[in-house]
């Protein structure tokens, strides 16, 4: 690969180490473009002395080779443009690294700061994401992120686990953060809903502390989720039981992962869908509102008087359909194919990761 940046070398090994994360970082030249966006070389030659764990400034100084001092305050300017993450633990401030997905893409975008050029970090993280990241999503069996149904299209199902369940997910968690969606304020192709983004506990805590979020309730939650699902948009999650750290809800013209999709036929490596869409035939009154008003993917057509049809490759199982229809002509029922969700993040990164080759690579990003 021939790369144009000179002198490229602190760059190129940053987007490396980025790129040890399952999400990944594609090692390219758009990748490129965006880090001298985000970093000056002195943070970058810092940032390489940093984990995806928390690091302290003296382990970091150590690691680069830099005086603490300098490198202190190197870590708290990265830390306000949002390109690292910050948190204080027994008094003591630390440091690390972000994966691309999300948090590098979002945070450094929540809040302005004189050092960041907005317009070009957008038109550079639109062209990374459209030219490499979506490829890179394909790159595991085991995707990343899943649809979580809305509320309602699974209430009459009694057995469903609290990972399934959007109340479910927020009842285990003691912080929740409400802060934009970048993916609709950077694509601008929908007029959805904008401040709808969940983030939750320590890293919700560090988005408020750092004034990129405010803290919401349960309540409120549970409100803001009613408002997108009326607005069309789709619950998605990280792909594991517990300790779920977000709730994204967008769309396929503007999400981040969800714009890689082909609707002709979802790619399951990029999503996982545990439920389907069934009609009932007999409740069906042709309407035509799950056709023409809410599937986000087409997944629903109508061949005659009571006679719609899901196609089940393209159907995500977000349950839109259930809750505009007049009738309750349409149902969830689980997917039968849908593989349990890894238990936790460790189990999950780690799986992606071996999947893409790169296990070591990643213990290593992670070692204290």
């Amino acid at each position: 690969m021939k790369l144009k940046i000179k002198p490229v070398s602190k760059y190129l090994d940053l987007l490396k180490r980025l790129n040890a994360h399952p999400v990944g970082a594609p090692v390219t030249q758009a990748g490129l473009d965006l880090l001298l966006l985000l970093f000056t070389p002195e943070e970058a030659e810092v940032a390489l002395g940093m984990s995806f764990r928390y690091r302290t400034q003296q382990r970091i100084a150590e690691e680069c080779g830099r005086p603490e001092i300098q490198t202190a305050t190197l870590c708290h300017s990265m830390a306000e443009k949002g390109v690292i993450e910050s948190s204080n633990w027994r008094g003591e401030t630390r440091y690390r690294l972000l994966a691309t997905l999300p948090t590098l893409y979002e945070f450094p975008l929540l809040k302005d700061h004189p050092e960041l050029d907005r317009k070009r970090i957008i038109s550079a993280w639109n062209h990374y994401l459209d030219e490499d990241m979506t490829k890179e999503f394909t790159r595991s069996q085991t995707p990343i992120t899943r649809v979580i149904p809305i509320e309602k299209a699974i209430d009459f199902q009694m057995d469903v686990l609290p990972y399934e369940r959007l109340s479910g997910i927020l009842e285990q968690v003691d912080t929740i953060a409400l802060t934009d969606c970048i993916c609709r304020q950077t694509r601008q192709n929908c007029d959805g809903p904008i401040n709808v983004c969940l983030i939750f506990n320590r890293l919700g805590e560090n988005l408020i502390r750092d004034g990129r979020a405010r803290k919401i309730d349960f309540s409120e939650a549970m409100m803001v989720l009613k408002d997108t699902e009326e607005a069309g948009l789709i619950h998605t999650t990280t792909n594991n039981e517990d300790g779920v750290g977000l709730l994204c809800n967008c769309c396929l013209c503007c999400c981040a992962v969800l714009r890689g999709l082909d609707p002709g036929v979802i790619n399951s490596n990029i999503i996982r869908r545990a439920w389907l869409a069934q009609v009932q035939p007999d409740r069906c009154i042709s309407c035509e509102i799950c056709v023409t008003e809410r599937c986000p993917t087409k997944a629903i057509s109508l061949n005659g008087p009571g006679s719609a049809e899901v196609n089940y490759d393209r159907c995500l199982g977000c349950g839109l359909c259930t809750s505009a229809c007049p009738n309750n002509a349409i149902i969830l029922v689980s997917r039968p194919d849908a593989e349990s969700p890894p238990k936790n993040l460790k189990q999950l990164f780690d799986q992606v990761a071996e999947e893409k080759g790169r296990l070591d690579d990643w213990h290593e990003s992670i070692s204290s």
